[in-house]
C-alpha cells in the first residue's frame, strides 16, 4: 500500500473515531480487543454505544458491503451486545436498509469517502455508531 492511501485511511479512521460525541460513540481499536462470550463483553469494554461492523472498510465501485450496528449496554454489571433496529443516514451513495433497520446495503458507482451512520434509540436515549467507506478508483 502506498503511502497516500495509507494516510488517507488513517485520516478517515481517526475522524471516525472522533465523529460524535464520546458518551455516544465507540473507538474501533479499542472494541477490537474486547472479549466477546455469549453475547457479553468484558466489564473493561466499552459500553452505551453503537460498534459498526465494519468501522472501515475499502470497496470498489458498484461493490455492495453489509453493515450491522451492534448496540452495547450496561446490564447486571456486564456490557451486553444486542442488534437493534436502527435509523440510517448515508453522506452519498447508495443504502438499502433491510431486517426491520437492523443492517444495510451500501454501494457506491463512483470513488470517494463516505460515512454510513445508524442510530439506535433505547429507552429515552440515541446512539449513534459510523462506518467509514472508502470507494477507490476502478
Amino acid at each position: 500500500m502506498n503511502f497516500r492511501k495509507l494516510a488517507t485511511l488513517a485520516i478517515v479512521g481517526l475522524t471516525a473515531a472522533c465523529a460524535a460525541p464520546s458518551s455516544q460513540s465507540m473507538n474501533p481499536t479499542t472494541l477490537q480487543s474486547a472479549a466477546i462470550s455469549r453475547g457479553r463483553v468484558g466489564p473493561d469494554a466499552l459500553c452505551d454505544g453503537v460498534k459498526m461492523e465494519p468501522s472501515i472498510k475499502t470497496l470498489k465501485p458498484h461493490q455492495e458491503l453489509g453493515i450491522t450496528p451492534i448496540f452495547r449496554h450496561k446490564s447486571e454489571g456486564s456490557c451486553e451486545e444486542s442488534r437493534l433496529p436502527a435509523t440510517w443516514n448515508t453522506s452519498g451513495g447508495k443504502l438499502r436498509v433491510r431486517q426491520a433497520g437492523k443492517e444495510a446495503i451500501f454501494s457506491a458507482t463512483t470513488s470517494g469517502t463516505y460515512s454510513v451512520t445508524a442510530t439506535v434509540y433505547y429507552g429515552s436515549n440515541s446512539y449513534t455508531g459510523q462506518s467509514t467507506i472508502i470507494v477507490l478508483s476502478p
